[in-house]
């Protein structure tokens, strides 16, 4: 009695791992396990479930006392739209952009979301006023609640990209915001040796 006691105690944990899953990923439903016993003898455990959706794998091992569950699905990707720091100085169409010329900023805050897992892409979206290659300096701060302003400083310097005037265009800055933490607060300064540099906003994705 005390060996199925124990049985029982893991079907649960397993139960409650795969409801949890459930809200992260494609699948959804209920894994659980009948006890077999043979004239009060225990015997095993046969794996019993009821889902919706692909990418769970339900087996048990060779005697049959254990279950495992290997639950997999498509990652969601989301995304936050962030505008710049500065007010719009003009539109282009019906966009509002902040331009700016040599040695001048542009700035971005904000703060990485509690489900973040991993980054997807970081990107400044920008609206070429001239088909050129255009340079630019990424400054970040990194920073997580009761560290310094300046705990994380990070930097990527003259990047370059050839650009077509008046076609979205996306800068990657990924490379200096990995390893992020959720609840982290980031800071993002962008610069330019290229005048008339029209800054629409910054893309974050994240899984």
């Amino acid at each position: 009695m005390e060996k199925l006691g124990v049985v029982v105690l893991i079907l649960g944990m397993i139960l409650l791992a795969f409801v949890a899953l459930s809200f992260t990923t494609s699948q959804s439903g209920v894994l659980g396990g009948l006890v077999a016993e043979d004239e009060g003898t225990f015997v095993g455990i046969r794996p019993v479930w009821n889902f919706v959706g692909a990418g769970v794998t339900v087996t048990e091992d060779a005697p049959g006392n254990s279950i495992l569950a290997t639950i997999t699905g498509a990652s969601t990707v989301r995304e936050l739209w962030l505008e710049p720091a500065e007010d719009p100085t003009g539109t282009v169409g019906n966009w509002d952009i902040v331009e700016i010329n040599a040695s001048q900023d542009v700035h971005f805050n904000f703060q990485i979301p509690g489900d973040f897992a991993s980054l997807v892409l970081a990107e400044v979206v920008i609206i070429p006023d001239a088909t050129e290659t255009i340079q630019w300096d990424i400054d970040t701060s990194v920073s997580a609640a009761g560290e310094d302003y300046n705990f994380d400083d990070r930097a990527a310097v003259d990047e370059t990209q050839v650009v077509t005037i008046n076609d979205l265009t996306d800068l990657d800055i990924s490379g200096v915001l990995a390893s992020l933490s959720p609840g982290d607060h980031v800071a993002v300064d962008f610069q330019s040796d290229t005048n008339n540099i029209r800054i629409v906003g910054l893309a974050f994705e994240y899984n």
